[in-house]
């Protein structure tokens, strides 16, 4: 105890009066009476604790009632929620619906998607649903079928045009897919019952345009090993904002981009595999 930085009582009340009972309250059994939504705000610098591993994990192993959202901040320590890395404040309200991924501003009822809402409605939709999953899904597919339309008519005046230039709203580069990404909502899941379009299991995608390589792991049940799939001869193109790769004999499958948001890290994509998807990274 003379080496450590704090005196051994203190060590032990804190191991006897805090470490003990959250151990206690992050088991699977202790979290699932739980009803309330969840969120689970964590640094990816932490040197004290592995909290980005443990807030993945407690949303892993909460209710799927409490439609647990994690985010994480990227760079931040221990303390880093609390500084000026991230607005809590707004954070809370985006979680609750009614920043960035509100229900609608001023003049907008529901979901803030369909009925001719324009792309920022849409956009919205489709950010609390990565966010929040506060999102019915008819609303959801309303608002991905809206950017997508949006889309197509912007990347058939470019044609038009011949400028060669990304459609009108998405103009990401390779930069912008790094990372892990996890599958939150397709409409392939939309025809399952129950499901209403979110992802009842997890995936995770990691685009690697460098190497040329889509790494998909679908984790199941808890106790099967997880399922991992390589696409190869993955491709970037940037004028049409899509993503090409090959899995096995198969015939090369395809993900335009609908919808990027860099603050929050959304994407919304069509995929000629799995329908509209949308992504969010972790």
């Amino acid at each position: 105890p003379s080496r450590l930085a704090s005196p051994g009582a203190t060590i032990r009340h804190r191991l006897a009066r805090w470490v003990e009972p959250s151990l206690a309250l992050g088991r699977a059994d202790a979290l699932a009476p739980l009803t309330a939504p969840i969120l689970l705000i964590a640094g990816t610098a932490d040197r004290r604790v592995p909290a980005a591993e443990e807030a993945e994990r407690i949303a892993r192993a909460a209710p799927a009632r409490c439609r647990p959202t994690v985010r994480l901040v990227r760079g931040a320590g221990h303390a880093g929620v609390t500084d000026d890395r991230l607005d809590l404040r707004h954070e809370m309200a985006v979680w609750r619906g009614e920043g960035k991924g509100e229900r609608g501003g001023e003049g907008s009822e529901g979901d803030g998607a369909g009925g001719g809402g324009g792309r920022d409605a849409a956009a919205r939709a489709v950010v609390r649903c990565a966010l929040t999953r506060g999102v019915t899904g008819p609303a959801v597919l309303a608002a991905l079928e809206e950017l997508e339309e949006l889309e197509t008519s912007a990347a058939a005046a470019v044609a038009a045009e011949s400028s060669g230039v990304a459609a009108v709203g998405v103009a990401a580069t390779p930069a912008d897919l790094g990372g892990t990404w996890e599958l939150v909502f397709s409409s392939a899941a939309a025809k399952l019952p129950f499901v209403d379009g979110y992802m009842p299991n997890r995936e995770l995608l990691e685009w690697d345009v460098s190497c040329g390589q889509l790494r998909l792991t679908i984790e199941t049940l808890p106790f099967l090993p997880p399922v991992r799939v390589t696409g190869e001869a993955l491709q970037w193109d940037g004028a049409a904002q899509t993503l090409r790769y090959t899995v096995g004999q198969k015939p090369r499958s395809e993900w335009r981009l609908l919808l990027l948001d860099r603050e929050y890290g959304v994407i919304a994509a069509r995929s000629s595999v799995t329908g509209l998807n949308i992504i969010r990274r972790l």
